[in-house]
């Protein structure tokens, strides 16, 4: 049971460069209160379905 339990909550972690839109991504982090990583989560789901 155990085991299974790992599989189901199995993530990814990538790792990529936020140098360059670091201010951007500040920006919007602050409006919109969330986290860098959950910002980043809604983008590319964004991207992925428009």
């Amino acid at each position: 049971m155990y085991i299974f339990y790992i599989l189901i909550h199995m993530q990814y972690a990538y790792s990529c460069g936020l140098t360059e839109v670091e201010e951007e991504l500040k920006c919007i982090t602050e409006k919109l209160r969330i986290s860098k990583a959950e910002a980043v989560r809604e983008a590319i789901s964004f991207l992925l379905l428009s």
